[in-house]
């Protein structure tokens, strides 16, 4: 995989803020009461609304699903995010998948932090 440069994040920053146009992006958070905690999730209104519809179809649920920011701006950190995922899905079963996870956890770490969420 290529080290993310800023021609990389330009380029993401543009696609994303095509996407954008379509359906905004928000982070969720997979809420279990049991434990008060969860971990946050990056993605768009569209998906987000599949996600509870298909939440509605099943019986049990032992987890809820909380809008934590609805709106997420496209900037420098979102695209990296972006870019880190999007390597980690592209590596296959031989790579550095655990680096690559590792480095999407710190991305996303970021995106967090610059929309004044603690992880």
């Amino acid at each position: 995989m290529a080290m993310i440069n800023q021609n990389m994040i330009d380029a993401m920053k543009n696609n994303l803020n095509e996407a954008q146009r379509t359906s905004h992006f928000m982070i969720i958070q997979y809420y279990d009461p049991d434990t008060q905690s969860g971990p946050y999730m990056i993605t768009n209104y569209s998906d987000y609304i599949k996600i509870m519809k298909k939440r509605a179809r099943e019986q049990k649920h032992n987890f809820q699903l909380i809008v934590v920011r609805d709106i997420v701006p496209v900037n420098d950190d979102l695209a990296r995010w972006a870019i880190e995922e999007q390597q980690l899905n592209m590596i296959g079963s031989g790579g550095n998948v655990s680096q690559k996870v590792q480095n999407v956890n710190k991305a996303l770490d970021k995106v967090l932090m610059n929309n004044k969420i603690k992880n």
